[in-house]
C-alpha cells in the first residue's frame, strides 16, 4: 500500500515563521486531498462547492456560509466533489499569534476549539463581516508595512471574538447536522478506528460493532470519505505518529507500537511513503524549526 504526502508541513513552515498561515479564497484540493494534521488551530471558511469536512469522529456536510473551528492536533480532511468548483478560506495559527490578548478574553475562545470540530453557520450578513475581516487579513499579510502583521494578529483576534459571540448566541443548543444514514455509520466506524488504532483492527469487529453488514459498510466509509477503511487506519497512524514524534521524547520503536505497528523496520517505511522522510528526519526537521523559531523570539526581546 502507497501513502500519499500531505500538505500538512507547508502549513506548519509557515506557523513555525509566522505564527499564521492564511490561504484566501482558495480553489481546488488540498494539497493531495489526504487526511492530515496541523500545529496550532484552524479557521476554516466555505463558500462554494459541494464538499464533506471530516475531523475526528465527526462529520460536517457543509453549506455555504459554514464557518467551522477545527482542533489543533486534530487529523481532519475534506472531501469535495470534483464535478463542483471548490472555494474556501482557512486560516491556521499558534498560540504565540495571539498571546498579546488578554488571557480573560483568549482562553475562552480558544476552548471552543476543544472539539471535534465546531460548526457556525453564518447567514448572508454574518458571511460579509466575516469576510471582509478575513481580507482585510490577507491584504497585511500581504504588505510589508511597518506593523502589518500586528495589524494582521488584531484583525484575527477582532474574528475570534465575533466567532466566540456567535457560538454564544446559539445558546449552546445542540448543532443538527442534516446526516445521511451512510455518514452516521461513518461517525461509528471513525469513533472505533480514533479508539483503537494502536491496536488490530479487524473489519469483522467494526462491522459487527455497529451491526452493518461488512461489504455494505466498506462502501459507505469509502462513498463519504473516499478512503478504503485500511488506507484510512494507516493514514491516521502515520498522523498520529508524527504527533509523538513532535512532542514525545519516545524511541522509534516505542512510537511505532503505540501507534499499532509492532515492526520499526515496517513503520520506518510506511512514515517515509506517507511524510516524504523517515521518522528521524521528520523529528529532526521539527527541532530545528523549534530551535529557530526560540532564536528568533530571542533576538526580539
Amino acid at each position: 500500500m502507497t501513502l500519499h504526502r500531505t500538505h500538512s508541513g507547508e502549513t506548519d513552515h509557515h506557523l513555525q515563521n509566522k505564527g499564521i498561515f492564511l490561504q484566501y479564497h482558495k480553489k481546488g484540493i488540498d494539497g493531495d486531498g489526504k487526511l492530515h494534521l496541523h500545529l496550532g488551530y484552524e479557521i476554516y471558511l466555505f463558500y462554494k462547492g459541494n464538499a464533506t469536512l471530516i475531523i475526528g469522529d465527526q462529520v460536517y456536510p457543509l453549506q455555504t456560509g459554514d464557518m467551522v473551528l477545527i482542533p489543533g492536533q486534530t487529523p481532519h480532511i475534506s472531501k469535495p466533489d470534483p464535478a463542483y468548483p471548490y472555494i474556501r478560506t482557512t486560516i491556521n495559527f499558534l498560540d504565540s499569534h495571539v498571546g498579546m490578548f488578554p488571557g480573560d478574553i483568549l482562553e475562552p475562545i480558544l476552548q471552543l476549539f476543544q472539539h471535534d470540530g465546531l460548526l457556525i453557520s453564518l447567514d448572508l450578513s454574518g458571511q460579509h463581516e466575516i469576510d471582509k475581516l478575513v481580507s482585510k487579513m490577507n491584504a497585511e499579510l500581504n504588505k510589508d508595512e511597518f506593523g502589518h502583521e500586528t495589524m494582521a494578529s488584531t484583525v484575527l483576534f477582532e474574528l475570534l471574538v465575533i466567532a466566540y459571540r456567535k457560538v454564544q448566541a446559539m445558546n449552546n443548543q445542540t448543532q443538527y447536522r442534516h446526516l445521511t444514514q451512510q455518514e452516521m455509520y461513518v461517525e461509528q466506524i471513525l469513533s472505533i478506528i480514533n479508539n483503537t488504532f494502536n491496536e488490530e483492527i479487524d473489519l469483522d469487529f467494526i462491522a459487527d460493532s455497529i451491526n452493518i453488514n461488512k461489504h455494505y459498510m466498506c462502501h459507505c466509509f469509502k462513498a463519504v470519505t473516499g478512503y478504503t477503511i485500511s488506507t484510512y487506519i494507516q493514514h491516521k497512524r502515520m498522523e498520529e505518529a508524527k504527533k509523538l514524534l513532535q512532542f514525545s521524547p519516545k524511541s522509534m520503536t516505542l512510537i511505532g507500537q503505540s501507534v499499532g505497528i509492532r515492526n520499526v523496520s515496517h513503520f520506518s517505511r510506511l512514515f517515509k511513503e506517507h511524510s516524504g522522510m523517515t521518522p528521524s528526519a521528520f523529528r529532526k526537521k521539527y527541532n530545528s524549526m523549534v530551535k529557530k523559531q526560540f532564536s528568533i523570539k530571542t533576538e526580539q526581546l
